[in-house]
């Protein structure tokens, strides 16, 4: 008889432990789609950042430049571990946004800010000195013609592009995951239900 009891308790002991058990994992399913879908919220702004003030960020702003009043072109040089300056072109009163970024790139935090020039009312001359990194620049904007002035780049734009074309595989590769966690959760849950019906239904007879 105690042979028997000793057994019974260490069958109850395995089966609470694997109830529990597909709790923490329907958790730790609950966590990586959060962390996926935390991860692909952030994607946009990596792949096409737009600067913006931020806690964690040195920010100041460049002096703005206007064309006759109907359009301005300005920016903000920040400081984030890279040093990086960003320049939009848009109409006076609008905020800057990743629509109106028309060039941005990294560069040392000792080099001097951008020269910002209207050749005339649709033409706009952007002047730089040694550049780290290019990673956006647009040659026209709002009926605009922007020309650039570059002394000297030290990494090739292309790498950007490549850097981008990873983050997109690695979303792609996280979406299935993502969508592969979502049917192991809908199994995991439906098995945890079945389990919980059997048991009331044994406690009810």
């Amino acid at each position: 008889m105690p042979k028997t009891t000793i057994q019974q308790r260490i069958w109850l002991a395995m089966c609470a432990a694997c109830k529990w058990g597909k709790y923490l994992l329907l958790f730790g399913c609950g966590l990586a789609i959060l962390g996926i879908l935390y991860f692909l919220f952030l994607l946009p702004n990596h792949l096409d950042p737009h600067g913006g003030a931020s806690r964690d960020c040195f920010n100041e702003a460049i002096p703005s430049v206007s064309a006759n009043g109907n359009l301005v072109i300005s920016g903000h040089h920040t400081l984030c571990g890279d040093s990086a300056v960003y320049l939009y072109l848009h109409k006076p009163g609008e905020a800057e946004s990743s629509s109106s970024l028309v060039f941005r790139y990294f560069d040392e935090p000792t080099e001097k800010l951008p020269r910002i020039e209207w050749l005339n009312n649709h033409v706009l001359q952007i002047s730089v000195g040694k550049v780290s990194q290019i990673t956006k620049m647009r040659t026209t904007a709002e009926g605009v013609q922007i020309k650039y002035v570059i002394g000297e780049e030290k990494y090739s734009r292309d790498s950007w592009q490549e850097r981008n074309g990873r983050l997109k595989n690695i979303a792609v590769l996280l979406a299935v995951v993502f969508l592969l966690l979502i049917y192991a959760c809908k199994l995991l849950l439906k098995s945890i239900r079945s389990k919980e019906n059997q048991e009331q239904g044994t406690q009810a007879g």
